[in-house]
């Protein structure tokens, strides 16, 4: 179980920043605003592990 929630951790961060272009350019850019997204999109992540695979067993 735990392999399969980082590696669905891992894939959704990926998504997560494509999908709001959160880019090693913007980390040098703008680290506050690259934080603030990083740890945004982190906190949805853990929620939806938590949510589809920590709790619905």
């Amino acid at each position: 179980m735990d392999d399969e929630a980082n590696q669905v951790y891992d894939r959704i961060i990926d998504d997560y920043k494509k999908k709001r272009n959160i880019t090693e350019e913007l980390k040098e850019k703008d680290q506050l605003k690259w934080i603030q997204e990083m740890n945004n999109i982190e906190n949805c992540v853990m929620e939806i592990i938590l949510k589809s695979i920590i709790y619905s067993l």
